[in-house]
């Protein structure tokens, strides 16, 4: 699992998708990225995700934790395959992942918040 110091301070942004809100789930806000990678509360985390339907699962201290995603499909190419590693920002509702080139940090919603995409 990831220490804190694992995920590189590099942000990739990615394309939108044809969503342009900024609510939970969706696209991440560039300050709210940043600020969520400099947390002090981060907590490392395994991932499980199921992208047919939008949810992300992990345990965060001994809490198991259900959130959902607009493109959770993103998470499982970047892990290559359903299961992975990342760093859980709670204050700010956001996991980041590392990837090749950088980190990605995906704003999470829970299942309350669901919402669908707008263009």
């Amino acid at each position: 699992m990831p220490s804190n110091n694992a995920i590189p301070h590099h942000l990739i942004f990615g394309q939108s998708s044809g969503c342009s809100t900024f609510r939970p789930g969706h696209q991440v806000h560039w300050i709210q990225a940043q600020k969520a990678l400099r947390d002090e509360s981060r907590l490392p985390v395994d991932v499980h995700v199921e992208p047919e339907l939008g949810l992300v699962q992990f345990a965060a201290q001994g809490e198991p934790r259900l959130f959902w995603h607009h493109r959770a499909a993103r998470l499982v190419e970047i892990f290559q395959g359903q299961d992975g590693e990342g760093i859980w920002s709670p204050e700010f509702r956001a996991l980041s992942v590392a990837s090749n080139h950088g980190s990605l940090v995906f704003n999470l919603a829970g299942l309350e918040q669901v919402r669908p995409c707008t263009g």
